[in-house]
């Protein structure tokens, strides 16, 4: 090999490094809106083990860090002759069987689903290495322990895929959003660090990526005080997956009609 070839590699390889920094990577940035009965929420145990799980995995795979991918979780279980909760310990958990099943929610359990987090590789490396994720993904329970709120979505799923990993996601994100059953998917290009700017200023995303939540981001307000048909996705967004009511109804039904018990053993109603 040349001199010339080495100093090459040499600083393509720096390139390459300098390029995953927080401030300069670049993600295909998703947002997943799911309205979903008892029985179709992605933490239950069986739902995530046989339709979830098995397409999240797909993603994380296509990096190399998979082996290191990271998960938190936050739920609150009901305290003995008390109407409060308290947050639940659960320990180290990973990317596998073991901690899926630790996490996860079994029927006519008290303990309820907040939020999981999910970073590859998982978050410590990142900031040791200074360098982002390759993906990351948030799943947010909306329906809230304490408010009576209306909900316009209650499943709110983040997912951010670093482009530099050079995959056609477009399959799998359909796949997703048909598991999640969601209403609508939308994505655009963005920085770790910062989102896009918006001409119209409907939509703002100044803070990192792992901090997007469905309250602040449009219009400054929370998007579950507007009527979901009437928010401005476009031209801020790319509409990728999207039902009509028409085919919500339809593929509702369908939906659930898939997820009924084998036996009248395995009935009763999953815990949120």
């Amino acid at each position: 090999m040349s001199i010339i070839q080495r100093i090459k590699n040499v600083y393509g390889d720096l390139t390459e490094t300098n390029s995953k920094e927080w401030s300069k990577r670049k993600y295909e940035f998703y947002l997943l809106f799911s309205e979903l009965t008892d029985e179709e929420l992605p933490w239950n145990h069986k739902l995530w083990i046989e339709r979830i799980e098995p397409v999240i995995d797909k993603i994380i795979l296509q990096s190399p860090e998979y082996k290191n991918t990271g998960v938190r979780v936050l739920e609150y279980q009901k305290q003995a002759n008390s109407e409060y909760y308290k947050e639940l310990k659960l320990g180290r958990i990973r990317w596998n069987p073991e901690s899926h099943k630790k996490w996860t929610i079994k029927k006519d359990s008290e303990i309820k689903f907040k939020h999981l987090e999910l970073w590859t590789p998982i978050w410590t490396k990142c900031e040791k290495s200074n360098s982002a994720p390759d993906v990351f993904i948030t799943i947010c329970n909306e329906d809230d322990l304490v408010s009576e709120r209306h909900l316009q979505f209650n499943v709110f799923t983040v997912l951010a895929i670093a482009t530099d990993l050079n995959f056609d996601n477009s399959n799998i994100i359909t796949e997703l959003s048909e598991k999640l059953n969601a209403k609508k998917t939308v994505k655009n290009i963005r920085k770790w660090t910062e989102g896009k700017s918006d001409k119209n200023k409907n939509w703002k995303f100044y803070n990192w990526i792992q901090d997007t939540f469905s309250n602040g981001i449009y219009k400054g307000k929370n998007l579950h005080s507007f009527n979901f048909e009437e928010i401005e996705f476009e031209p801020y967004w790319e509409t990728v997956n999207e039902k009509n009511n028409a085919e919500r109804t339809t593929k509702d039904k369908k939906h659930r009609t898939d997820l009924q018990p084998e036996s009248s053993s395995d009935s009763g109603k999953s815990a949120k």
